[in-house]
C-alpha cells in the first residue's frame, strides 16, 4: 500500500492521515483549506487558477471566489505565512507555492523513498498526488474535522451561513376561515413570491413547510455579504407578502421574519434511498426560527450576531416586550426598519470607528503624487485591485484624510451587488447626496434641492430637470412638461445631463472620484 508525505518550508503533509504537521505538532486545517493546501502543493512552482482550484476541491458545488480567498487566507495563518513567503498570490492569474517540496513514497513492501522537486519544477502533475480516499484507511481518520468524504466536498462542511426563515402569520386563522382550494391559493402565492425575492438576493431556498419557507445565504454560494443580501431580501419579502391580495381576506397577509448568522456545519441527513436534504447543526437555524415565531406580522428580527455584521447599512429599533408575540421573552435582537440613508459603506460597516492605518506607506505616497499631477496634466485614473478585506476602502480614507485641506471637490460613487438591476444607482445616490435630499423630505422639497443643485452647476433648469428628476423619483410638478422622446434618445440625453453637471463644476475645481465595489 502507497503512503505519501509532503516536506516543504519546515512542514509535514500527510496524505495517509490527512495531517499537516509544523514544527512545533500537528496543525488544524478545515477541510476545504487542507485540500486547497495539497492541491498547491502537488503543483509547487506552477500557478493554479482559481477557477483550477475550485474544479478540483469543489467539484459538485457552486462556489465563488471568496471560498478559495477564505481557504487561502487560512493556510497562510496556519504556515504563519502572512507575508507569503511560501504561498505568494500571483495578480489576476492565481496563486503559487514558491519552495522546494520533498516527497516521501512509503510502501509496505519496499520501505520509504524521497524525491526531491525544487520550486518551479514543473513536472509534478496532479496525478501524482493521490486522492485521500486511494490509500487511507476505512477507520475515520485522527484529524480533528468532519470525515474524509467532508474534505472531498461530499460529506458534512463547517460553513459562516446567514438563516432566514419567512413565516405566513396568522396562518393558523387563515386555514379556519378560507375554503382549503382558496388557502392553498393563498400558501402558493406565498411561497412562489418569496422564493422568487430569495433567488434574486443570491439566497437559497433551503426547504418549506406550510406557513414557512427556509432560505440560506453563504451556502451553497457563498458572498462577501450574505448577511447584507439576507436582509435586503427580507425587507422586500415583507413588502411582496404585504402586496398579495388574496381573496376572502379582507385585511391582506403579512410575514413573521427571522433572522440569525453563525457557525453551522451543513450536511445531507437524508436517510439512504431518499431525496438529501441540506439540513443545518448549530444555533443560527434554531434563533432564527424562534425570532420569527416571536415577531409580530409584518416584522423583520434579526439576532445581535447578525446586526454587528450589517453595522449602519440598515435602521434598526432594539427588540422589547411589546414588540413579541405572546409567550415570547426574547432579549438582545433588533428589528429591521429599512434601508439606512448612509452611502458610505466604509463607514457604515465601521463597527469601533476608523481602524489605525498601518504599513501600505508606498501606495499611499503613489496616490498622493499622482493626485498632484491630476491637475497639471489630463487627469489621472488609479485602479486599486485586491481581495476582499485587503484594505482597499481603508487606503482610499487614507487618501482623503490627507486631503482634507485641499480646495477640491469629492464625489464618491458605492456600487452594491443588491442593485445589479439599477446600474445608474450610485449616480442617482451620489446626486442625492450632493444635492442633500432626505428621506422624509416631501416631493415639493426634494424638486428644489435638484434644482439649487443645477443651478451651482450652471446648468439650464428647463432643459436638464425633467432629465434627472425621474431618476430620483421625483414628481416634475406643473412647471415642467414631461419628456416625450423614445427609450433610446431618453438615455443618450439623461447621459449628456449626467456629463453636463460633471463638467459644470469641474470648471471651476479639481476633482477627485471614487467608485468603489
Amino acid at each position: 500500500m502507497m503512503r505519501q508525505t509532503f516536506y516543504f518550508a519546515g512542514f509535514s503533509l500527510d496524505l495517509r492521515r490527512l495531517a499537516l504537521h509544523g514544527p512545533t505538532g500537528e496543525v488544524s486545517l478545515r477541510p476545504k483549506s487542507f485540500e486547497v493546501l495539497r492541491h498547491l502543493v502537488g503543483h509547487s512552482g506552477q500557478v493554479v487558477t482559481k477557477d483550477e482550484l475550485i474544479a478540483a476541491v469543489w467539484p459538485d458545488v457552486t462556489v465563488t471566489d471568496e471560498s478559495v480567498t477564505r481557504c487561502i487566507s487560512d493556510i497562510r495563518r496556519a504556515l504563519d505565512d502572512e507575508e507569503q513567503r511560501i504561498i505568494k498570490t500571483i495578480s489576476r492569474r492565481g496563486y503559487l507555492l514558491d519552495v522546494p517540496v520533498e516527497v516521501e513514497d512509503r510502501t509496505d513492501q519496499s520501505g520509504p523513498g524521497k524525491t526531491r522537486f525544487p520550486a518551479g519544477d514543473r513536472q509534478v502533475a496532479s496525478a501524482d498526488v493521490p486522492s485521500p480516499d486511494q490509500d487511507a484507511p476505512r477507520s475515520a481518520p485522527t484529524r480533528p474535522y468532519p470525515s474524509q468524504g467532508a474534505a472531498q466536498g461530499h460529506g458534512p462542511e463547517r460553513r459562516q451561513i446567514t438563516i432566514m426563515v419567512c413565516s405566513l402569520a396568522d396562518a393558523a386563522a387563515h386555514s379556519a376561515r378560507l375554503d382549503p382550494e382558496d388557502l392553498h391559493e393563498l400558501i402558493s402565492a406565498f411561497h412562489r413570491t418569496v422564493r422568487a425575492v430569495i433567488e434574486r438576493h443570491g439566497g437559497f431556498n433551503a426547504r418549506s413547510t406550510t406557513d414557512r419557507t427556509v432560505a440560506y445565504f453563504g451556502y451553497p454560494l457563498a458572498h462577501e455579504d450574505d448577511a447584507e443580501r439576507a436582509v435586503h431580501a427580507a425587507l422586500a419579502a415583507e413588502k411582496a407578502v404585504a402586496a398579495l391580495i388574496p381573496a376572502r381576506i379582507p385585511g391582506g397577509v403579512k410575514a413573521r421574519i427571522g433572522i440569525a448568522t453563525g457557525l453551522v456545519v451543513v450536511g445531507n441527513a437524508g436517510a439512504e434511498g431518499t431525496t438529501p436534504e441540506h439540513v443545518l447543526a448549530g444555533e443560527a437555524p434554531l434563533l432564527a426560527a424562534s425570532l420569527s415565531w416571536s415577531a409580530k406580522p409584518g416584522t423583520i428580527v434579526i439576532a445581535a450576531g447578525t446586526r454587528r455584521q450589517l453595522g449602519g447599512l440598515f435602521e434598526y429599533r432594539d427588540l422589547d416586550l411589546a414588540d413579541q408575540q405572546r409567550g415570547a421573552e426574547l432579549t438582545d435582537a433588533s428589528i429591521v426598519l429599512r434601508e439606512s440613508t448612509v452611502v458610505n459603506r466604509f463607514d457604515a460597516l465601521q463597527r469601533s470607528g476608523s481602524t489605525p492605518f498601518v504599513g501600505r506607506v508606498d501606495e499611499l505616497e503613489t496616490l498622493q503624487r499622482l493626485w498632484g499631477q491630476a491637475a497639471s496634466v489630463a487627469g489621472r485614473v488609479v485602479q486599486i485591485v485586491g481581495e476582499a478585506g485587503i484594505g482597499k476602502s481603508r487606503l482610499t480614507q487614507a487618501l482623503l484624510d490627507r486631503l482634507a485641506a485641499e480646495p477640491y471637490v469629492r464625489l464618491r460613487y458605492f456600487c452594491q451587488p443588491n442593485y445589479t438591476d439599477s446600474p445608474l444607482h450610485p449616480i442617482i445616490g451620489q446626486i442625492s447626496v450632493a444635492a442633500g435630499i432626505e428621506r422624509q423630505d416631501d416631493a415639493q422639497q426634494r424638486l428644489a434641492k435638484l434644482e439649487q443643485l443645477l443651478r451651482n452647476a450652471r446648468q439650464s433648469l428647463t432643459e436638464k430637470v425633467p432629465l434627472l428628476a425621474p431618476l430620483l423619483s421625483i414628481p416634475l410638478g406643473p412647471d415642467y412638461a414631461p419628456l416625450t422622446l423614445n427609450p433610446q434618445r431618453r438615455k443618450e440625453r439623461t447621459f449628456g445631463a449626467l456629463i453636463d453637471l460633471l463638467s459644470g463644476v469641474a470648471d471651476s475645481k479639481t476633482i477627485l472620484m471614487v467608485f468603489e465595489d
